[in-house]
C-alpha cells in the first residue's frame, strides 16, 4: 500500500517537486523554527493552514504513520496558526519528498499472523503544560493496522506513570483489534505481545495482566 499519487499530487500543489529532502519529519529541537526566523505572509492563514494539515492527517492515518508525531503536533494549532506552522508543515512535504518511495507491505513469506504491538511515551514533553505524550504501533501480518500519538490526559509524576499510560493506552487498542479479528474471522495467533523500553511500567503491567 502506498500514496505515492499522492504526495506527488501535494508536491506539485506547493510548487515543490524537486525540492530537497530533510531526514526527520520535524526539527526536534526547533519544531516551528526558531523565534529569529522570517516567514513570509500568507492570506487566509487559518483555513489554508486547516486545509493542508486535513490533507497530511490523510497520508498519516493511512500509510505513513512515520510522520504521526508531527501531525499530532500541528493539528494542535489548527484555530489560531501561524506562519511558522504552514513552514513546519512544508517540512513535511521536503520529508516526503525524499522518502515518496516507501510503501507499507502485508504478507510475504517472512510475514508472521501474530499481533504485535510497541508502546513508548515522550515524558512531560509538551512546553505549554508538561503533558507527556502516549504513542504506539501495532503490526498484523507484517504491516501496521492500527497506531496513534496523542496527548495524555492526566499529567504524569514520572516517566514510568508516563510509559504505563502509554502500555494502558496500547493494550486497550491491542484488546479491541482482538476482537475486531474474531468478529471477521481473521485467523491469528496468540499470545498478544506488546513491546515497551521502561522496566517499571513493565512490572506493573506483569503484576495487572496475563497478556504479556
Amino acid at each position: 500500500m502506498h500514496q505515492t499519487d499522492y504526495i506527488t499530487y501535494l508536491l506539485e500543489e506547493h510548487g515543490m517537486i524537486g525540492c530537497n529532502s530533510v531526514t526527520l519529519p520535524m526539527d526536534p529541537h526547533f519544531p516551528f523554527g526558531r523565534d529569529t526566523d522570517i516567514y513570509p505572509h500568507l492570506e487566509n492563514l487559518t483555513s489554508e493552514y486547516q486545509k493542508f494539515v486535513g490533507k497530511l492527517l490523510y497520508l498519516a492515518m493511512y500509510t505513513r504513520p512515520d510522520i504521526t508525531v508531527a501531525m499530532m503536533k500541528l493539528a494542535q494549532h489548527n484555530n489560531s496558526p501561524e506562519s511558522r506552522h504552514y513552514a513546519a508543515a512544508k517540512r513535511i512535504l521536503h520529508f516526503l519528498a525524499g522518502t515518496i518511495g516507501l510503501h507499507t507491505h502485508y504478507g510475504g513469506a517472512t510475514a508472521i499472523a501474530d499481533l504485535h504491538g510497541f508502546s513508548d511515551s515522550d515524558w512531560a514533553s509538551s512546553p505549554e503544560d508538561r503533558i507527556s505524550i502516549t504513542g504506539y504501533v501495532w503490526f498484523f501480518n507484517g504491516g501496521p493496522v492500527s497506531h496513534s500519538s496523542k496527548k495524555q490526559l492526566t499529567h504524569a509524576l514520572s516517566s514510568t506513570e508516563a510509559e504505563y499510560m502509554a502500555l494502558t493506552a496500547a493494550i486497550q487498542d491491542g484488546l479491541w483489534l482482538l476482537s475486531s479479528f474474531e468478529c471477521l474471522k481473521v485467523p491469528f495467533t496468540l499470545p498478544l505481545r506488546l513491546f515497551a523500553d521502561n522496566a517499571g511500567a513493565i512490572a506493573s503491567m506483569h503484576s495487572s495482566t496475563s497478556l504479556f
